[in-house]
């Protein structure tokens, strides 16, 4: 953990302890924001027609549920552990560089519950279901019966935003309720500058760094606010 916060240029600067039946850890992060333009990079500020990137590969949830259950891989659950460990503030000043227009990560929501938080009134979205970047072994666990505690809530609380949710039995569609721990970035940046930011996330080391879909004008009352190809 000192580590990890040395990098960050966060001091440890006290503790508690406590006992119980298994091992655990965990931190409260005190800071104050900051941003080169001296602007904070919202949620929503995204426009129609702006491209959406993601710079890390989802899995992290489904794959340590198959863990707890002894059925996933250990080079998968390295993986995916390696994944964590990766800052997202190389990626963060990067979308500061290339203007991104809003951002957030991907926790426990999954990547469809942060998206929703995304879209503003009168915008929807579309996600390309094969572009997504995915953690070796999720997919196989998905098909095998596998989900995280938090999947069926997320798929509860935002599935029926999705067109066609009747069909959700296709696993990369499910992995869009996965809750991720220590998930990439969602950055919407206008299409002219997509590229770019990718380039330079993967050549950052966001190796998995991918667009994986766009910001749309809403043209419907319905529900349906992401559309899935």
């Amino acid at each position: 953990a000192l580590h990890e916060f040395a990098a960050v240029n966060c001091q440890l600067s006290g503790g508690h302890s406590m006992q119980g039946p298994e091992l655990s850890l965990g931190f409260t992060v005190n800071g104050v924001p900051i941003a080169a333009d001296g602007k904070l990079l919202g949620k929503v500020g995204a426009a129609p027609g702006d491209q959406l990137i993601l710079t890390k590969p989802l899995g992290t949830g489904v794959l340590f549920a198959g863990h707890m259950q002894l059925a996933a891989d250990g080079r998968d659950v390295s993986a995916a552990a390696s994944a964590m460990l990766q800052s997202n503030s190389a990626a963060a000043e990067l979308a500061l560089m290339h203007r991104a227009t809003a951002c957030t990560d991907i926790t426990g929501f999954g990547l469809l519950g942060h998206l929703l938080e995304m879209l503003a009134q009168g915008h929807a979205a579309r996600l390309e279901l094969a572009a997504l970047p995915l953690l070796n072994g999720a997919i196989q666990q998905i098909h095998g019966g596998v989900v995280s505690t938090m999947h069926d809530a997320n798929q509860r609380a935002g599935g029926h935003f999705l067109a066609h949710a009747e069909l959700l039995d296709n696993a990369r569609k499910q992995i869009l309720f996965d809750p991720q721990t220590s998930g990439g970035l969602l950055i919407a940046i206008p299409a002219n500058r997509a590229p770019a930011l990718c380039e330079a996330l993967q050549n950052s080391g966001y190796r998995e760094a991918r667009i994986i879909g766009e910001i749309l004008a809403r043209t419907s009352s319905r529900s349906t606010l992401v559309q899935l190809d």
